[in-house]
């Protein structure tokens, strides 16, 4: 039973230790680039792709 529960314990703290990364990483790319950009960029792509 305690042995399942560290094994949980550890699990949940990977996961957040993952999210948090997740979310630094979200915020300095958008940060340097702007969601407009992303959008344009897209944009562009897909008419180049229909083309």
């Amino acid at each position: 039973m305690h042995h399942t529960f560290l094994m949980f314990t550890f699990i949940i703290v990977n996961l957040l230790e993952i999210a948090l990364v997740l979310l630094w990483v979200i915020l300095i790319t958008s940060r340097e680039v702007s969601i407009e950009q992303l959008a344009g960029e897209k944009l562009a792509w897909d008419g180049t792709t229909d083309m």
